[in-house]
C-alpha cells in the first residue's frame, strides 16, 4: 500500500526550524524595556531584508522536503498501477519539465508570508495587554518583562500551527497539481484515524473526491459554522490527506463518492465511471 500521508518527520522538523523566529526576535527586541520600542521592533523585523531571506529558506527547505518525498511516493503508486509504465514515462518527463513549478514557487511564497508575520501578529496582540497594564498603572519596565516572558510562548504556538497546517497544505497543493497533470480526475479523502480527527473530516474518510468538485464537510454533517468548500488537508489544523486515484482497480466497490454537494454510494466500477465521465 502507497502511504501519502505528509511525513510527521517533515512536520517536526519544521517546528523545530521555526523556534528561530523567536531568537531572530529576541535579537530585534535587544536590553529595551521600553513596551513600545518592544512592539515597534517587532512590527519593523518583518521588513527587514535579512529576516525576509531568513523566511524564503525555512519555507524552501520545507517544500523541497515535500516534494521530493512525493516523487518517491508517486513512482511507487505507478509501480502498482496496471498502467504503471504509462505513469511512470508521464511522471518523469513531467518532473523533468517542471510541471509544477509554479505551484511549488506559489506554496514557498505563501509558507514564507506566514513565518514573515509572526512577529507582526505577536505585536499586534501583545498591543492590547501593554494598554491595558498601562491603565492599571504597572510599570512600564514590568510590562516589558511581561512581553518578554510571553514572546516566546505565543512564538512557539504560532510555529506548531504553521507547522501542522501549512505541511498539509502544501502536501495537498503539490498532490493535486501533479495528478491534474497526469490526468488523475479524483483521490480518496483520507483521515489520519484518531481522536482528534473532526466529525465532518471522520465522515470524509474512505470518500472518492473529484478535484474539480470540493466538498464543504461541516455542511455535509449539518454544522452551523463553515469553512466554505475545500480539498483533505487544506485547512487550518487538518492532517487529512488526499489518496490520488492512480487507477481504478486502487477503488474498492461498493465506495462512496461525493458529487455535486452530497455522497453516493456507488456499487459497481461501471456506475462510477458515469460520474466520472
Amino acid at each position: 500500500m502507497v502511504d501519502w500521508k505528509a511525513k510527521e518527520r517533515i512536520e517536526k522538523g519544521y517546528i523545530k526550524a521555526l523556534k528561530a523566529v523567536s531568537k531572530q526576535m529576541n535579537i530585534a527586541i535587544g536590553n529595551s524595556d521600553n513596551p513600545d520600542v518592544i512592539l515597534r521592533r517587532l512590527k519593523q523585523l518583518t521588513t527587514q531584508k535579512t529576516y525576509q531571506e531568513f523566511c524564503e529558506k525555512l519555507a524552501l527547505t520545507m517544500t523541497t522536503q515535500i516534494n521530493n518525498g512525493l516523487n518517491s511516493t508517486w513512482r511507487q503508486a505507478a509501480a502498482k498501477s496496471s498502467k504503471g509504465q504509462d505513469i511512470y514515462k508521464s511522471l518523469k518527463d513531467l518532473i523533468k519539465a517542471g510541471d509544477i513549478g509554479w505551484q511549488f514557487a506559489l506554496k514557498v511564497y505563501q509558507n514564507a508570508e506566514d513565518i514573515r508575520t509572526v512577529p507582526l501578529k505577536i505585536a499586534q496582540d501583545m498591543t492590547e495587554l501593554v494598554q491595558q497594564r498601562t491603565m492599571e498603572g504597572v510599570r512600564a519596565s514590568d510590562i516589558a518583562k511581561e512581553l518578554k516572558a510571553k514572546i516566546p510562548e505565543n512564538s512557539k504556538a504560532r510555529a506548531e500551527t504553521i507547522a501542522r497546517t501549512e505541511v498539509s497544505r502544501t502536501q495537498s497543493a503539490l498532490v493535486r497539481a501533479r495528478a491534474e497533470s497526469l490526468g488523475i480526475k479524483c483521490y480518496i479523502w483520507r483521515t489520519s484515524k484518531d481522536s482528534r480527527v473532526r466529525h465532518a473530516h471522520d465522515v470524509m474518510d474512505g470518500v472518492v473526491v473529484f478535484w474539480n468538485d470540493p466538498p464543504s464537510p461541516e455542511a455535509l454533517v449539518g454544522e452551523k459554522h463553515t469553512y466554505g468548500r475545500y480539498h483533505a488537508g487544506e485547512i487550518f489544523n487538518c492532517r487529512c490527506y488526499a489518496e490520488p486515484v492512480v487507477d481504478v482497480r486502487f477503488i474498492k466497490f461498493p465506495c462512496k463518492v461525493y458529487s455535486q454537494g452530497s455522497i453516493t454510494r456507488i456499487s459497481s466500477l461501471k456506475e462510477f465511471q458515469k460520474i466520472a465521465a
